[in-house]
């Protein structure tokens, strides 16, 4: 299972609009979730859930430990309550012995898996290091992944420049 963040989801489906990353996921045998609380996150902007509905391939999950997730929330108050809730729910699978993973952009948030005990082993990409892992598959060709870059650098997405240029590689 593949468990994103808001900002990755607003990222794939409306700021470079290629569905197809998603897609190949499933492909590969994942299933692709968000939590409930990055659910309403996104139902809270008109246009990105007009377009999260009609790709409406997300499993919404709201089986998180409700202790550990107010736990998180009191210990790091600077993180969002869906960055909070996608890491609660990964490390509920991962608890379970169960393939997943975080699919989180933010850095004080990736800080945080990296940093807490509690996180360790949680397996963690951003929305770029996902498409790489489906570029190295060759699952994307060098000119979708041209497409993907060129789509990221017209967008108000920011990502570090040496990494967005790895697309091109």
């Amino acid at each position: 299972m593949k468990i994103f963040d808001a900002s990755s989801v607003i990222c794939i489906l409306q700021d470079i609009r290629s569905p197809k990353i998603l897609e190949i996921c499933k492909k590969n045998g994942y299933s692709i979730a968000i939590s409930s609380i990055v659910f309403d996150e996104i139902k809270k902007n008109r246009k990105t859930f007009e377009i999260f509905k009609k790709y409406n391939s997300f499993e919404i999950l709201n089986d998180f430990d409700q202790s550990e997730y107010e736990r998180m929330l009191n210990r790091y108050p600077g993180l969002h309550e869906g960055e909070i809730s996608v890491i609660c729910c990964a490390l509920r699978r991962m608890r379970n012995g169960d393939r997943h993973y975080c699919i989180i952009d933010e850095t004080a948030a990736r800080n945080v898996v990296q940093s807490d005990g509690s996180c360790r082993g949680l397996k963690l990409t951003g929305t770029v290091g996902l498409i790489l892992w489906e570029k190295n598959k060759t699952d994307l060709s060098k000119l979708e992944c041209k497409d993907i870059y060129e789509s990221f650098t017209k967008s108000g997405f920011w990502i570090k420049k040496s990494i967005l240029e790895e697309l091109l590689k």
